[in-house]
């Protein structure tokens, strides 16, 4: 492989890193459940296969409070989403 294309290669994969960071700000979803809940199970499949950066609080073991249902959501900039959702 010639060293031009290789250039080439990386500075593509770089340009598609850049934008996807830009797109999401470099945040991650945070989502609240349980993991005996079968939509929170859902719901980081989803967010899985999406592709969608994400941390996961298993209220099973605190941190949760305020909480009304499962999964909650909160995203990147702050919004609150409550039950499973496509975002």
């Amino acid at each position: 492989m010639q060293r031009s294309t290789i250039v080439v290669a990386v500075a593509i994969v770089l340009v598609v890193f850049l934008l996807y960071r830009t797109r999401t700000g470099g945040k991650k979803w945070t989502i609240y459940g349980t993991k005996g809940c079968g939509w929170t199970v859902k719901q980081l499949d989803y967010m899985k296969k999406a592709g969608k950066p994400h941390v996961f609080v298993d209220c099973d073991k605190g941190g949760c409070d305020g909480m009304t249902a499962f999964p909650t959501l909160k995203g990147p900039n702050g919004e609150k989403i409550v039950g499973y959702n496509e975002v």
